[in-house]
């Protein structure tokens, strides 16, 4: 599976020292949530406009 991930355009294997900072990912309800513009990524500490955090989102109050 990595071999046929590499083959696409514009990948790269990332290095041991690397793989050490990749932290999370986003849940598929998330994604969902950013694709629809529901939500905006969290990437530190959410804004006071969008409160809620979840499974690596910030989401606007409801």
């Amino acid at each position: 599976m990595l071999k046929k991930i590499l083959e696409l355009d514009g990948t790269q294997e990332l290095t041991k020292n690397e793989q050490k900072f990749v932290k999370g990912g986003v849940t598929q309800f998330c994604a969902n949530a950013l694709a629809n513009g529901e939500a905006i990524l969290k990437n530190g500490p959410c804004p006071a406009d969008y409160p809620i955090a979840d499974g690596g989102c910030c989401f606007p109050p409801f």
